[in-house]
């Protein structure tokens, strides 16, 4: 018999099998009387398909089975069997409400030709079986193709933009917890598995349109529920706790389309006939294949659950990578053949032989005579200390310290200090407290100070020297019990537990000589050692170079500059480049800087892989200067150039907004720019400071002023000698600078001093594979100091005999043992002082001169100590260096510039600041 909704179009037949369909729809017509349809199977057919696809656990019996399938055959039409034997619930419909949002529309995506054939079978199958129509709907959704485990395509509707204008519903899904935990103690259990549960459910007539999709085959839409809708998860509970109401929670339960029956065998059997008879009445169909029945043990939202719980016993039996005292259990088992089985709690009241037998530790587990006729053999697996209570009372007894204080306490008696004053300190300690001991079982104890339980006294045991090592170890080094934690937490667990003389300063030492927890654990403080400006006191005297980059690769190909600055006049050079190669750093610099400004004493830079090569350090001989480098992982040794790039790159922000690919044309602007403007370390403008006359700039156009003709010699006098007295000036600026930043710096030093021989751990700058530092050691070491830089920079080598140069910041001064392997070569000469002498590796300010800059004799590369200190000392945010110095009245000196007014105006501010120089005081100094 084939039946419609009435109402609805030729699209919407619902081609039933039997005429019980027509009694569970309300609002069925028939629509002709024909003989029954040859898709559908007759009822011994159907019957046969449910019994071949429904599984029935092998647990019962075969009486309990004959039930089982007298049951399905009474209600075998809660089943489908075919693809065109689809339920259809009259409960509900499943509605969109987007509101008064506009329709949706997405065009067909591209798909390739062979997915194109797999769209047009699935898209005849749906109208066949009346999940869609053609539809004519202003909405549209696009078809995406998921691929499957299996490889196969899954046909899927993009609904996202649909689900944006939805307004969501909140009905809730139950939790997965509380469905698990509501099975406990069910013996069997069913899952039923809806057949394609969400077409079961038909779309409201309004709402269809809206579930309208686009292939190349026209536009359809949903007669039923479509997945990917963003209501469709809670419109299906729904409809389930509504077939389900009354027995849910009560030996039933329905996740989404996923229904599990948990009970007892007749329990069971009443419940899962009243669930069928449920589905009939509501027009839900089961696939058989997903239905399982009277299991033990089934597959329930991702979980396995059994009427039993020993899943972690087979775990530890198969895994495959096993550590600790697991390994050596499964190590102990594999000599065994058993059989792992549930056996309740209630039934573990009698002691088992293996794990509840009576322990004595003293007892030492041999049968000497054998005359017994049941003899018992076994081993304390549970000893890991390797001590008992035999054990300690011997150590006791053999203790020097102790041995007279329990001939003391066992005989009662307390001799006179006249007859204890040759013994050692401990033994007298022990005699000023001879009160608070007492001897049980030949083993020395002392009543505790602080009592814990008022109803008795408590007393702990005297620790002798052979075991204290081993009490520190438990108390702070394992993992269950110590855990490394610090000093207070360890001293109070040896003071519950244990007594010893001067136990106190023994645990402390041990904490502290505990290499893990040296090279675990930072200081609260960071580190910071005290502040060594660098000291330049003409111009080109040091010059810093650095690469800045990568940047926003440039039409040109630039992508990295190459920012040079000299330390004295703050003049900065920033110079594109396309690599940051070492070829063409050295070409760049060459013919960008040394042939324009000349070659400066010193040039300074980070350990880059461009500055150390070979090439740049053949370029650096043949000019004759000096190169020296920054100590590894301390960037802040390069401050003044790194400052100088965060300056640049603020200034390039203002100008790049709309093409950050641009910004190589307006480099040389930015830095023209910054070398014009006023710097407030100098209080003049580096162009200035370094060629002697201002920067013309398109301003003084407007304000131009009419320049008077003069002699070459008259000119170069004159510029001569506004630059004697700009360099004088900039010098006195540069040290009150130097003096207030030093002051300001000095405040938040933190750390102890090092000398030569000392132990320190090195801070760890390793990368871990994984990306994630959070178990990765803050220290590594342990390091001896071999030889000193002042107090910034020292010298350190392992225990293999390795040395290297670092910084006073990234060291840690530690209380551990250093073991030296093997011994080097010729280590580096050194002073009494612990200074290298000339012609060794190091440089390093004498303590006469700590400030002035040194060139270590014989060597073309040193390790800098002074640059550290540039972050503070170098100008601070770009609006303070545009602050106009002040309005100077003073008379100009004869120049044709107008700078010497500047330069005046300086000089005489400083005059007013040189009674007020003084290190140990702040000096207020005024923007200039």
């Amino acid at each position: 018999m084939n039946v419609a909704f009435i109402g609805q179009s030729s699209h919407d037949k619902c081609v039933c099998r039997n005429a019980w369909r027509s009694q569970r729809l309300t609002d069925v017509c028939i629509v002709s009387q024909k003989g029954q349809d040859e898709r559908v199977p007759n009822d011994g057919e159907h019957w046969q398909a449910v019994r071949d696809g429904v599984t029935i656990g092998s647990g019962t019996n075969s009486s309990q089975l004959n039930e089982v399938l007298n049951l399905l055959r009474r209600h075998q039409n809660a089943f489908s069997t075919i693809s065109l034997d689809l339920g259809r619930t009259s409960i509900s419909r499943h509605v969109i409400d987007t509101g008064d949002a506009p329709p949706v529309r997405q065009p067909p995506r591209h798909m390739a030709q062979t997915h194109k054939q797999q769209v047009e079978n699935i898209i005849g199958e749906m109208r066949e079986q009346g999940l869609i129509r053609p539809s004519t709907s202003p909405w549209s959704s696009s078809i995406v193709l998921v691929k499957k485990k299996s490889g196969e395509l899954r046909f899927c509707v993009d609904y996202r933009q649909v689900n944006e204008v939805t307004k969501k519903n909140s009905y809730p899904i139950p939790r997965i917890d509380d469905s698990l935990d509501e099975m406990s103690g069910s013996v069997y259990f069913s899952t039923l598995d809806l057949k394609s549960g969400y077409w079961q459910i038909p779309m409201d007539e309004r709402s269809r349109e809206k579930t309208a999709f686009a292939s190349h085959m026209g536009l359809f839409e949903f007669n039923v529920m479509p997945m990917g809708l963003c209501n469709s998860a809670a419109s299906f509970q729904r409809l389930m706790r509504i077939v389900l109401q009354g027995i849910e929670w009560q030996g039933a339960l329905a996740y989404l389309d996923d229904i599990i029956i948990y009970a007892s065998f007749d329990e069971h059997m009443r419940r899962l006939e009243d669930v069928l008879l449920r589905l009939i009445k509501a027009g839900l169909t089961l696939k058989p294949s997903k239905c399982d029945l009277f299991k033990d043990e089934v597959r329930f939202l991702g979980h396995i659950v059994s009427k039993q719980d020993h899943s972690s016993i087979r775990w530890l039996w198969r895994s495959r990578e096993l550590y600790g005292q697991c390994a050596r259990w499964v190590e102990h088992l594999a000599a065994y053949h058993f059989e792992m089985s549930h056996r309740p709690g209630t039934k573990h009241s009698n002691a088992d032989a293996l794990s509840r037998v009576p322990e004595d530790d003293g007892f030492p587990y041999v049968i000497v005579d054998g005359g017994a006729q049941t003899e018992v053999f076994s081993v304390d697996l549970r000893d890991v200390s390797g001590y008992n209570l035999s054990t300690i009372v011997e150590a006791q007894h053999t203790d020097q310290h102790l041995k007279p204080v329990l001939s003391w306490v066992q005989r009662g008696i307390r001799p006179s200090f006249r007859n204890v004053k040759h013994l050692s300190a401990e033994s007298r300690h022990f005699w000023s407290v001879f009160s608070k001991l007492t001897c049980r079982d030949n083993m020395l104890f002392i009543y505790d100070d602080c009592v814990t339980q008022a109803s008795e006294e408590v007393t702990k045991p005297v620790v002798p020297i052979s075991m204290r090592e081993d009490v520190l170890t438990a108390c702070h080094d394992m993992a269950l019990g110590g855990g490394h934690l610090g000093i207070a937490k360890t001293l109070g667990k040896i003071s519950e537990r244990f007594y010893w003389f001067q136990w106190r300063k023994d645990t402390e030492a041990h904490c502290r000589r505990c290499n893990m927890c040296n090279m675990n654990k930072k200081p609260s403080t960071t580190i910071r050692a005290h502040l060594v400006p660098s000291q330049e006191v003409r111009p080109m005297q040091r010059i810093e170079i650095d690469v800045l980059g990568p940047l926003p690769l440039t039409r040109s190909g630039y992508q990295y500059v190459l920012v040079s600055c000299d330390l004295f006049t703050k003049y900065v050079r920033a110079l594109p480049m396309r690599h940051q190669s070492a070829h063409e750093t050295a070409g760049i610099l060459f013919h960008r800087w040394l042939t324009v400004h000349g070659v400066p004493e010193i040039i300074h830079s980070d350990r880059g892989g461009n500055f150390e090569s070979e090439l740049f350090a053949e370029l650096v001989r043949l000019m004759g200067c000096t190169k020296s480098r920054t100590t590894a992982y301390h960037p802040v040794g390069n401050g003044g150039v790194e400052r100088n790039n965060r300056t640049i790159i603020s200034m390039l922000r203002n100008y790049v907004q709309r093409d950050p690919k641009r910004w190589d044309e307006a480099l040389s602007a930015v830095v023209a720019s910054y070398n014009a403007s006023r710097h407030e370390s100098t209080g003049l403008s580096p162009h200035f400071l370094l060629t002697g006359h201002q920067l013309r700039l398109p301003a003084d156009l407007i304000s131009s002023r009419p320049t008077r003709a003069t002699q070459p010699f008259v000119h170069l006098e004159a510029l001569r000698s506004r630059l004697l007295l700009a360099e004088e000036v900039a010098r006195e600026t540069l040290e009150v600078q130097r003096q207030q930043m030093e002051q300001r710096y000095n405040k938040k030093i933190y750390g102890a001093p090092l000398r030569e021989g000392d132990i320190v751990l090195l801070e760890n700058t390793v990368v871990a594979k994984d990306g994630c530092r959070k178990f990765l050691q803050p220290y590594k070491g342990p390091f001896k100091i071999v030889a000193t830089q002042g107090t910034v920079n020292h010298v350190i080598q392992d225990e293999q005999g390795a040395i290297q140069t670092v910084h006073y910041n990234r060291l840690k001064k530690v209380d551990m043992e250093y073991n030296r392997q093997e011994e080097s070569g010729e280590e580096n000469p050194t002073t009494e002082n612990n200074v290298p002498q000339a012609g060794s590796h190091f440089w390093v300010p004498t303590a006469n001169d700590n400030s002035a800059m040194q060139r270590a004799t014989g060597r073309e590369e040193v390790e800098d100590e002074g640059a550290e200190d540039e972050p503070v000392e170098s100008e601070p945010s770009e609006d303070e260096n545009h602050e106009d110095s002040g309005k100077g009245n003073a008379a100009p000196v004869d120049d044709d510039t107008g700078l010497g007014a500047d330069i005046q105006n300086v000089a005489e501010r400083l005059e007013d600041l040189r009674p007020r120089r003084n290190r140990r005081q702040t000096v207020f100094y005024p923007n200039v």
